[in-house]
């Protein structure tokens, strides 16, 4: 038998969904009144919670491919607009700038609110008037006003009685206003008029707003813009999309009226050197008389012509670097373009003006646009890179100088011979032709300044944006915060959770044996028996015709018993606990009475020497005892005193409280008394004072055959089923089993509840008292809500109530 209770232990130590079920159903209708609760909470946050609505547009960057490959010198000046940082676009279009224009061109730092009971709805451009800001006090600070309309014509402003009319023109602490009416507006509405100033509207703009790089493409950005006005969302992203590709076209024209403005002031400078030079040449010829060259003298000059041609474009070289390296070392010029390359052939050096530009560009954009100030320490990253970039620029002209200088001076030698040859020519003549290429290197230096005037021109007129407006935003009615099934989902979570951490918690605080799995997952010991929850009165629960619950228990513990001890004569049972108040006595005396009644002479030995109970229990009077005995003052047979209404059922009291009660339970008259008790009766219950407080038990452990170890539901702690464990491994009490008592089983707390049993040490001559208190609840007439919610409400007192015998 002992095998197959074993057998049943290992079945339960796993997990047992019935088992798990029973222990939480009792906390179902928590589970049920937070998953209500968190519904309701939901449902009037969707009910009176803004919605906020979403729009989204796109806008594809393009690169400009103009002149990507061309040679020209002029287009080298426009690389920059060649190729576009995604995330510079990124943040220039999320800027305090381009979002203060938005707020500007579609005035919403006025925004319009319809009052209801709770909540306020943003009405934007369908409220029926217009509130228009006339001289505000403070034009930094924001204000709300709410306006209450009597009429078609008048309104009242907050709490104030005095009423205005609608058109003209009222003050208030915040300013001079006025309200322009729509004439189908209804009398006796409300509304809420919020006014912010632009730069603090777009920042509560730009909150709400997400600029993304769409993913596998290196140029299509997506804005999206979220509000509490579904068609104010959708007009924030277009209008920013328009206002970036303004913004653009502003920027590339900026470059090309620079460039034009230069170009025109070269010009005027080249067109009045040459007029100086024709007038001095028509005065020359007019004080001379000289008229066209002689006609023999024509293939001589052709000669010196061509490399008069040489020198010529040798000097237009050296003059374009001449003009750049005055433009560079100006100082008015610092942070300004270097409008033009004007066709110098040297590549590194063009390469050197193009990055140039870009970066005086790039440090435009973070003062004027994104409003960075001068000392931030990007500006000033981008200004050391000018000046060093400045710096190269003329050091790499002075190289390129040096190369021209060289093939002037071989032009100027060979000059000079042809020169030496045309010493016989007549003076005025030679002078004249000298005038003649002075006049046509400066009508080429202006041919080209002016074509170049014209192509920048016509770049100005045909600047176009290199974004393009992919998708526009539409109006999205559909809210996307709150959603009614992202709330009920995460009210049904919060529900579901903290009836769970609750129970978790108390889980984690229980630290008390609540069922039989508790010990059989603590310990090898086997469970003999459980023992209900007994009614309050008399400590007898077993007698002659009892058919209670409780006195079946017993019944079956008895028949345990048989298999345990199977042919053991006048078996000695031993009942025990790990302390005061788990119904050790209880257990002792109904295990004499349910012997009794089988028919065996049982006598119950009151061995918890210094609390006896027995006697008390049962509602007997003291008498001598144990200690009489022991001191020869009496014998056995004087002793025994029989049990009043159950046949074959005695009791060997205690006696008086000796004060050495371990030394007494040593003595060897104890054998005498076993010797004599196994000849003279058929069963011997031992009840004895608690294992885990003091050693009586382990010193009658030799005369015992069987231990029966106390445990009772929601009073022994599990930390002490180690000791249990310990003692049935080690054999000191000899063949320990197991009673879990005072199990309750309420309706709706499943196998799972407490009850108090009263039994503990705390006075007394030895510092010990001991008294029963048994089991004051009792599931009968319990009403509804105590069935299902008593693991959070207190017990109550309920009068005695006497078993009924049948």
């Amino acid at each position: 038998m002992a095998s197959q209770f074993q057998a049943t232990r290992s079945d339960q130590t796993g997990f047992n969904p019935k088992e798990f079920l029973f222990k939480y159903l009792r906390f179902l209708p928590l589970f049920l009144l937070s998953l209500v609760l968190s519904l309701i909470v939901a449902f009037f946050y969707l009910r009176y919670t803004a919605p906020a609505f979403q729009s989204k547009g796109s806008l594809i960057l393009t690169e400009d491919k103009r002149g990507a490959s061309s040679n020209d010198k002029f287009d080298q000046l426009f690389v920059d607009d060649r190729s576009k940082n995604i995330n510079n676009e990124i943040e220039y279009l999320k800027s305090k700038a381009l979002m203060t224009r938005v707020v500007e061109d579609l005035g919403i730092n006025t925004t319009y609110y319809a009052k209801g009971k709770i909540k306020q709805l943003n009405v934007y451009k369908d409220a029926p008037f217009r509130f228009a800001v006339v001289k505000p006090t403070d034009s930094l600070a924001s204000f709300e006003l709410d306006i209450h309309f009597r009429d078609a014509a008048s309104f009242s402003i907050g709490t104030d009685k005095q009423v205005y009319r609608i058109g003209e023109v009222f003050s208030r602490p915040e300013g001079s206003f006025r309200i322009d009416a729509d004439p189908n507006l209804l009398g006796k509405s409300n509304y809420s008029v919020r006014w912010s100033p632009a730069s603090r509207a777009a920042l509560a703009i730009r909150s709400g707003l997400t600029v993304i790089n769409k993913a596998g493409s290196s140029g299509i950005l997506i804005i999206t813009v979220e509000s509490d006005n579904a068609r104010m969302s959708a007009d924030i992203v277009n209008q920013m999309m328009k206002e970036y590709q303004e913004s653009t076209i502003q920027d590339k024209n900026t470059k090309t009226r620079q460039t034009l403005d230069f170009l025109n002031g070269r010009l005027a400078i080249v067109n009045r050197e040459l007029d100086s030079i024709t007038n001095v040449i028509n005065n020359y010829k007019k004080a001379n008389n000289l008229g066209d060259i002689e006609a023999q003298t024509s293939s001589f000059y052709s000669n010196a012509d061509l490399t008069d041609d040489k020198l010529t474009e040798a000097r237009l070289e050296l003059n374009k670097l001449d003009i750049i390296d005055q433009y560079l070392k100006d100082t008015r010029n610092a942070y300004e373009l270097v409008p033009s390359s004007l066709g110098i052939t040297d590549q590194t050096l063009n390469t050197l003006i193009a990055a140039y530009n870009t970066r005086q560009i790039e440090r435009k954009t973070l003062v004027h646009n994104d409003n960075t100030p001068v000392g931030n320490p990007r500006v000033q990253l981008v200004q050391d890179q000018i000046e060093k970039l400045r710096l190269d620029i003329i050091e790499t002209m002075g190289n390129v100088r040096k190369s021209y200088n060289a093939a002037y001076s071989q032009l100027i030698a060979k000059s000079s011979r042809l020169q030496n040859e045309l010493r016989n020519l007549p003076a005025k003549e030679q002078l004249l032709r000298e005038l003649e290429r002075a006049q046509h290197s400066k009508e080429e230096l202006f041919k080209f300044l002016n074509e170049k005037k014209e192509e920048t021109a016509i770049s100005l007129a045909a600047t176009i944006s290199n974004t393009r407006v992919l998708e526009k935003a539409e109006t999205n009615r559909v809210p996307v915060r709150p959603t009614s099934g992202k709330v009920r989902g995460i009210a049904l979570l919060i529900g579901l959770m903290i009836p769970l951490i609750f129970v978790l918690v108390l889980e984690i605080l229980d630290d008390k044996i609540t069922s039989r799995n508790d010990i059989e997952r603590k310990t090898d010991a086997t469970v003999l028996g459980e023992i209900g929850h007994a009614p309050d009165g008399d400590t007898l629960v077993v007698k002659p015709r009892s058919r209670s619950f409780i006195a079946e228990q017993f019944r079956i513990v008895r028949s345990n018993l048989q298999y345990v001890l199977t042919d053991t004569k006048a078996p000695v049972l031993l009942v025990t606990s790990s302390f005061s108040g788990e119904g050790k006595s209880f257990v002792s005396t109904n295990m004499g009475a349910v012997m009794a009644l089988a028919g065996k002479r049982t006598v119950i030995l009151e061995f918890d020497v210094r609390k006896p109970k027995i006697l008390s229990g049962l509602n007997m009077t003291k008498k001598p005892g144990l200690t009489n005995f022991m001191l020869g003052k009496a014998s056995v047979e004087e002793l025994l005193v029989p049990v009043e209404g159950i046949d074959n059922l005695w009791v060997l009291p205690c006696g008086p409280i000796p004060p050495n009660p371990a030394e007494l339970l040593l003595e060897k008259k104890l054998e005498d008394l076993f010797a004599y008790l196994r000849s003279n009766y058929d069963f011997i219950v031992m009840d004895t004072a608690p294992v885990g407080m003091v050693g009586d038990a382990m010193s009658l452990a030799h005369f015992v055959d069987i231990t029966l170890y106390i445990v009772r539901q929601g009073v022994t702690h599990k930390k002490q089923l180690e000791m249990v464990n310990d003692f049935y491994k080690s054999g000191k009490l000899p063949k320990m089993s197991i009673i879990l008592n005072d199990v309750k089983l309420q309706a709706g707390y499943g196998y799972y509840g407490y009850g108090r049993y009263g039994y503990g040490y705390g006075s007394g001559s030895y510092g010990y008292g001991y008294g029963y208190g048994y089991y004051d609840d009792d599931v009968e007439g319990t009403s509804f809500l105590r069935r299902w919610f008593g693991w959070a409400m207190p017990n109550k007192k309920k009068k005695p109530k006497k078993e009924k015998a049948g």
